[in-house]
């Protein structure tokens, strides 16, 4: 996946990714440590590591980072355990 990178990713975006998640040996850095690194904002490396997920996300969704649910919701599952806790308190 990641020899791909080049053909989808921009510079400023490989690199925001390796330095943050120390792909190629780099160490992993925080968003303040890429932007003083790189010369950037914290949020201008935010707004590019989020851009460069949701392009690797396009080119290859199996196999880069599932999707994070999104907050506040509640799956299936945790939903069904909710009512189950609550109606058992009430019994």
């Amino acid at each position: 996946m990641f020899e791909s990178m080049p053909q989808v990713l921009d510079e400023q975006e490989q690199l925001v990714l390796k330095m943050r998640y120390g792909l190629d040996e780099s160490p992993v850095m925080t968003q303040e440590e890429i932007g003083e690194t790189l010369g950037l904002s914290r949020d201008r490396v935010k707004y590019l590591g989020q851009r460069a997920e949701i392009k690797l996300r396009v080119v290859a969704p199996d196999e880069v980072m599932p999707k994070r649910p999104a907050r506040g919701k509640k799956t299936v599952a945790s939903a069904a355990t909710a009512s189950d806790k609550t109606s058992g308190a009430q019994g």
